[in-house]
């Protein structure tokens, strides 16, 4: 990653130099005047498929995903239409028809209702229907099937090599169960893992009147923690509307929800609930005292005197984003595709920040992504004679991805169209790099609501997060013995 970064860091400075930066342009880097030897001597194989030539005479491979917002555009395109991001996933999927002599046939079903990719492959399994090759869903969702052996272990496909970095290796680690097994992937391909990120985001234009230092200098050096934030947001409140009450209209340091609003922190913290064994089977391994310590600094910044916390709280709705937009809050955490739709005409200028660190012994930053982030399958319905196909299908699909995707949504749309200063597009990259999955966050739904859990000491502003946890264990090892016990079966019954 940290070659990957430099590559990226040159690019983008490069490219900021030349006129059509902000053009909608593909930020290919043959506009880069460095030439093609150059490009050719900083390839690194790790981003690059080792596919062979292979022609699979036009067979069609059907395909199902999500019709969420956010997701459903990941492959789906009804054609080229101008538009950046369309046009770049319509490019993708050509090109991967091309090198491998197959046609896509692509559907995106289902709407906001998370479950319905989910239960509609369930049907197809249970009946031994071969309609659909592959597909994705939420990850939250998806583990839930994918332990009752409804999906097939990506690491047993002969052309699909999870070890490159067009599939996230974070997501890999927290996916993957015993001796390397892993029934679900997420990487490149999919837009959500970009569109989901969590970031805060800072008005320049009040960090300016109020003579604050810059936070990005903060991060820089490794300062930027939860008591730091709390702090840079001290004495900000105003009654702007005079009506002597704290309600939404006035401004406020720092706006948030108390429920998913409050999910990034546990990453950021590093508090682990769930971890794995030196075979990979998971455990219960909760780090109480840190957990204690970071909802104390969580409760401590979003119920301090400048802080606003919205009772109606999704990332999802425009509360908070709208409060940002406004120009009514200092600071607000949300995730990155709140840029991409809710900022386009906001006025005042604007930095990202990762969310903070729990203290400075924390060495480094850890980027949350929201769990319901796309993760890519194969029901086991798929026939033995199609096996090679998909897995050179997805292994083409996220190295173009890579080339094609990321480059049109992170490199040129979100760096140069959203954001307009350097100092934000260095901090993407940090955040990027910090990718980072707790187990137990995906788990969601199969091994006890973890999130569940820290969203209530949240709400009710009280950390009972010693005793929770400790009272829990008993029953959450119980549950991760089911789990386990679940996993080991598929994987005997795949062998």
């Amino acid at each position: 990653m940290k070659r990957f970064l430099c590559i990226l860091l040159a690019s983008l400075f490069l490219l900021s130099c030349v006129s059509c930066a902000d053009n909608g342009g593909d930020g290919e880097q043959s506009d880069v005047p460095t030439g093609a030897g150059t490009e050719a001597e900083t390839v690194d194989m790790a981003f690059v498929d080792e596919l062979p030539e292979l022609n699979y005479n036009d067979e069609r491979v059907a395909f199902l995903g999500s019709g969420q917002v956010g997701a459903k555009d990941e492959l789906y395109t009804e054609g080229r239409n101008n538009e950046l991001i369309n046009d770049a996933v319509y490019e993708r999927n050509e090109v991967v028809e091309t090198r491998l002599g197959v046609k896509l046939d692509i559907v995106a079903d289902g709407g906001n209702d998370s479950f319905y990719v989910s239960n509609k492959i369930h049907n197809l399994v249970m009946t031994g229907t071969d309609e659909f090759q592959f597909c994705t869903l939420p990850s939250y969702v998806a583990v839930t099937r994918a332990v009752e052996g409804e999906y097939l272990d990506l690491t047993s496909f002969e052309y699909l090599d999870l070890s490159k970095h067009y599939w996230s290796q974070g997501y890999n680690e927290m996916a993957s169960w015993g001796d390397g097994h892993q029934f679900m992937a997420s990487g490149s391909a999919a837009l959500t893992l970009f569109r989901y990120m969590y970031v805060t985001l800072y008005n320049k234009n009040v960090m300016t009147d109020r003579q604050i230092d810059d936070p990005f200098n903060a991060v820089q050096n490794g300062d930027w923690t939860l008591d730091f934030k709390t702090s840079l947001i001290n004495g900000m409140y105003q009654d702007l509307n005079g009506n002597g009450k704290i309600d939404e209209k006035d401004f406020f340091g720092f706006a948030s929800g108390y429920a998913t609003s409050s999910d990034c922190y546990w990453i950021s913290t590093k508090s682990t609930v769930l971890d794995k064994d030196e075979t990979g089977y998971f455990i219960y391994n909760a780090d109480v005292e840190r957990i204690t310590e970071a909802v104390d600094k969580v409760l401590a910044l979003f119920y301090g005197p400048d802080s606003y916390v919205f009772t109606i709280d999704s990332t999802y709705d425009n509360y908070i984003i709208e409060d940002f937009g406004n120009s009514l809050a200092f600071m607000v955490d949300t995730m990155i595709t709140k840029i991409e739709v809710s900022l386009r005409d906001f006025k005042d200028d604007y930095g990202i920040l990762p969310i903070p660190k729990l203290n400075k012994e924390q060495k480094d930053y850890r980027t949350c992504v929201q769990d319901q982030v796309s993760a890519f399958m194969l029901p086991s319905t798929l026939p033995e004679s199609k096996k090679e196909m998909m897995g050179a299908v997805l292994e083409c699909l996220g190295s173009e991805s890579y080339k094609t995707v990321v480059d049109a949504y992170y490199n040129t749309a979100l760096s140069y169209r959203y954001l307009n200063n350097p100092e934000s597009k260095i901090m993407l990259d940090l955040i990027y790099d910090s990718v980072s999955f707790e187990i137990a966050q995906i788990y969601t739904e199969a091994a006890g609501n973890f999130l569940a859990n820290m969203r209530a000491m949240v709400s009710s502003k009280r950390n009972t997060a010693a005793s929770a946890y400790k009272k829990q264990t008993r029953n959450m090892e119980k549950q991760l013995q089911k789990l386990n016990e679940k996993y080991e079966k598929v994987v005997n019954s795949q062998s």
